[in-house]
């Protein structure tokens, strides 16, 4: 029981109400800084704060836990004591992470230390997120999520973020040991108490770092997701087991920044549309290497331009030409050419090697030349007028095969894959389909045999499976359309990508499209199964914004005459109402220019 002179607060902690006791003169600062957790109190003693300004206690369970504090430290030391008084009781595991709402979504916001975490939960909440928890989440292995919505504890460092944020304008604050405790606003309330999570940000915060997004992957990198989400509470363990069953079907990225100022148009977007759309943590990736290519465009500097290296001359044809289009990925390049040589000795001598360098005065360029003189069937092709999709038509306008199999510069083929594939050019001299195949996933047990013709995350098409692609020797099927990571047809069939096409996305479902229209079939071969490296680190080094895959997609749709309605819906759904309405504007009003 409270002893005279103070008062009893209720404060709702994850669906459990903890009991503060605290002198009657604290208890309006604690009203103000936890207004958004305040409950009827349960009766239960709990947490109880004694003394005065300067020399507050608090004590738990009869223990005291943490003494002389100022008001500062003592919200702080509270934000950390409440999860853990109520662990027991919340039917969940704790995750130090902000979590922040948008509509019935909420997004985590974890790094291993608060600068970065706090200047981002800041920043989406003055873009108009709730706060459902400011410092530490509780989620259930249904990936359900609630927190602890107290002040928003912003590191010194992070505090020149909140001068730019007018969300934080007129609120109380006080002085932590080495951060600003910032009481919250009504309006920062979510509707509902439990949220499901769509996306996890672990931050990585550094002065003067440029702009870097990066999806994660869970089974790859959870040594780093454990360490950005793990708490300091006592017998805390690295991943528990509910937050495990839901991180692994969750989005992750990673997010290293130095000023919040690079997030504009660029952030917002991403973190709304993946909790709107739903995306799953497979789709994810692809859809937020759109944001990162943006990212790079944004903070692209002038690069040091190298000599352009002359094309190497054709010295006899092959039947097959095996092509890829680069854009400094020497490392992809050197591998997948000599995985080909070494792993499929079989076919080399009815092949040659075309590589068309997007690049050509960048820092790859030389040594992608210098290639030719270690392979006897290589040629080297510089192609710097445009970047972007529409590159590959180089391919084909420079093989000498017959047929042409053009492929990413980081793809591996399962051994047998491609003696088998020109057999079965050369049981089709005159075919005019498209050839594709399974995608290997990193795992080598998981296949996807083609697109679904659905939208999601701003890609039209989502990776699909099957039964028949199962079998390596079952007979070869329709698909409506694969990913274009690898894809082969006769040359004199190819139907080519549209030359207005620039920048990259709208190439899948186009081109099958555009066969199926010049008389041929879209066909999954079960047999040539391929693995993409998808995942880039360092970052992408070209441009890949959404507005140039969203012009892509208008040409596209334009010139097969399809309807334009699921293309305008999803550039909405991706960029919201406002700026999607005015790039399809944008667009339509240059499509429909004269000569355009």
């Amino acid at each position: 029981m409270a002893e005279i002179g103070s008062v009893t607060l209720g404060l709702c902690v994850a669906g459990s109400v903890v009991d503060v006791a605290a002198p009657a003169s604290l208890a309006p600062a604690l009203a103000d800084f936890y207004k958004l957790a305040l409950a009827p109190a349960a009766g239960v003693p709990g947490v109880a704060i004694e003394g005065e300004a300067g020399d507050y206690s608090i004590s738990a369970q009869g223990r005291v836990v943490a003494s002389k504090l100022t008001l500062g430290g003592l919200l702080a030391r509270l934000a950390e004591l409440l999860p853990q008084t109520a662990a027991a009781e919340a039917k969940g595991d704790w995750l130090r992470a902000a979590a922040l709402g948008w509509e019935d979504k909420v997004a985590l916001v974890a790094g291993r230390a608060r600068v970065g975490r706090s200047a981002l939960a800041a920043w989406l909440i003055d873009r108009g997120f709730s706060c459902q928890g400011s410092e530490y989440a509780c989620v259930r292995d249904d990936g359900r999520v609630a927190g602890f919505p107290g002040p928003l504890i912003v590191a010194d460092p992070a505090t020149p973020t909140l001068a730019k944020l007018a969300a934080f304008r007129d609120l109380a604050s006080a002085d932590g040991d080495d951060s600003l405790i910032v009481a919250p606003a009504a309006e920062w309330r979510a509707a509902e108490e439990w949220a499901t999570c769509g996306l996890v940000v672990v931050v990585e915060f550094a002065p003067g770092a440029a702009l870097s997004i990066e999806a994660l992957d869970f089974a790859r990198d959870q040594a780093t997701i454990a360490a950005a989400l793990q708490t300091t509470f006592p017998g805390a363990t690295p991943l528990p087991p509910s937050a495990l069953a839901f991180l692994a079907r969750t989005p992750i990225v990673r997010l290293r920044f130095g000023d919040t100022d690079a997030f504009d148009g660029i952030l917002d977007h991403l973190v709304r549309s993946t909790l709107e759309a739903g995306i799953d943590a497979q789709a994810f990736a692809r859809f937020a290497g759109a944001f990162a290519g943006q990212a790079a465009a944004e903070r692209a500097a002038p690069a040091q331009r190298f000599e352009i290296p002359k094309p190497t001359a054709r010295r006899f044809d092959r039947f097959l030409t095996i092509g890829m289009a680069t854009y400094d990925d020497y490392d992809g390049v050197y591998f997948s050419l000599q995985a080909l040589r070494m792993y499929h000795p079989e076919i080399v001598e009815e092949a040659e090697f075309v590589v068309v360098d997007n690049h050509p005065d960048g820092p790859c360029a030389e040594q992608l030349k210098q290639l030719e003189h270690h392979i006897a069937n290589y040629r080297y092709i510089p192609a710097g007028e445009f970047t972007g999709t529409a590159i590959k038509n180089a391919v084909f306008v420079n093989a000498g095969g017959e047929f042409v199999l053009c492929m990413d510069s980081h793809v591996f083929f399962v051994p047998g894959a491609l003696k088998r594939l020109i057999a079965y050019m050369r049981a089709q001299p005159e075919t005019r389909d498209l050839l594709q195949g399974p995608l290997v996933y990193d795992d080598l047990k998981t296949f996807s045999t083609h697109f679904d013709p659905v939208w999601r995350g701003g890609m039209y098409g989502t990776w699909g499976t099957d039964p028949r692609g199962l079998d390596p020797d079952g007979e070869p099927f329709d698909i409506p359309m694969q990913g274009m990571g690898v894809f082969a047809c006769r040359r004199a069939a190819w139907p080519g990508f549209n030359p207005r096409f620039r920048g990259f996305g709208g190439e899948e479902g186009y081109i099958h499209e555009k066969t199926r229209q010049r008389g041929g079939r879209t066909l999954c071969l079960p047999f040539l199964r391929w693995m993409h490296r998808f995942n880039r680190p360092m970052g992408i080094p070209y441009r890949n914004t959404w507005e140039d895959r969203f012009r892509n997609y208008m040409i596209g749709f334009m010139e097969l005459g399809l309807p334009l309605d699921g293309v305008k819906q999803e550039i909405v759904a991706v960029l919201g109402e406002e700026a999607g309405r005015r790039l399809i504007a944008t667009l339509e009003g240059e499509l429909s220019a004269p000569g355009s």
